[in-house]
C-alpha cells in the first residue's frame, strides 16, 4: 500500500509539475518534482500516523469505560419469530461476569412482532434483576437498532416509545443501564431458546437460588 501511494503522489507531482511549465512557463526542475513528491508523503504518513493514534486512544479509553463499570450482571436478550407456527417468542439469560448463571427465562407470546417481543425481554429480564437486588446491569443484544435507542443514540420510533419510557423508571430507582451491540454468535444459545418459545405455547423462568444475595 505504501509503494502504491508513492507511486501515485511521485506521478501526480510530475503532472503538477509538467502543468505548471506548459500553462504557466515555469523552468522545468526535476529536483523540485522530487522535494514536492517526498513532502507530501510525509504529510500523509504523519496525518495517517495521527489518525491511528486518536482511534488508538478512543479505543483505550471505550475499553477503560466499559471495564471500570463494575457490572454486577449481564443480560443476554433475544426474540425470534416462527413462521410455519405463525408464533413469537423472547428469551434472555443473566449472567455474573464471571460467567455463573443467575436466572433464565422463555417466553411464548402469540403473534406479537419480533420487535415488541424482545422489548419484552428486556423488560421483564431488568424486573427480575431488580427483585433480586441488582442495581448495575449491561444488557446484551444482536439488534443494533434497539441498542441505539435504548442508548438514545437515535430517536425511538412510536412502538419504542413504552420502552424507552419503562427505561427510564428503572434508572431513577437506581439501575445503572447499559447496553452494548455484539454478533449475533453471542447470544445465539438465547436465540435458540426464544426460537423454542414459537414451537409451543410455554412460560418458563427458572432461578438460580445461589445467588440471590448480590
Amino acid at each position: 500500500m505504501g509503494l502504491l501511494q508513492s507511486i501515485f503522489t511521485i506521478l501526480w507531482s510530475i503532472w503538477n509539475h509538467r502543468n505548471l511549465v506548459l500553462h504557466q512557463g515555469k523552468n522545468p526542475n526535476p529536483m523540485e518534482v522530487l522535494l514536492t513528491s517526498q513532502s507530501l508523503l510525509c504529510r500523509y504518513q504523519q496525518a495517517f500516523n495521527n489518525s491511528k493514534n486518536q482511534k488508538s486512544s478512543s479505543s483505550q479509553q471505550s475499553k477503560k469505560q466499559f471495564t471500570n463499570q463494575d457490572w454486577q450482571l449481564l443480560i443476554k436478550v433475544a426474540a425470534s419469530n416462527n413462521r410455519k407456527t405463525k408464533r413469537s417468542g423472547y428469551a434472555y439469560e443473566a449472567t455474573k461476569v464471571d460467567g455463573s448463571n443467575v436466572f433464565t427465562g422463555g417466553t411464548s407470546c402469540g403473534r406479537k412482532p419480533f420487535c415488541l417481543a424482545i422489548q419484552d425481554a428486556i423488560g421483564e429480564s431488568m424486573i427480575k434483576a431488580l427483585e433480586m437486588g441488582y442495581s448495575r446491569i449491561l444488557v446484551l443484544t444482536n439488534c443494533k437498532g434497539l441498542s441505539q435507542v435504548c442508548k438514545l443514540y437515535k430517536q425511538p420510533s412510536w412502538y419504542q416509545r413504552t420502552l424507552i419510557a419503562d427505561l427510564n423508571h428503572f434508572r431513577n430507582q437506581g439501575l445503572h443501564l447499559d447496553f452494548l451491540f455484539v454478533p449475533r454468535y453471542v447470544v445465539g444459545h438465547v436465540s435458540d431458546l426464544a426460537f423454542i418459545t414459537t414451537c409451543f405455547p410455554v412460560h418458563r423462568c427458572k432461578l438460580n437460588p445461589n445467588f440471590f444475595q448480590v
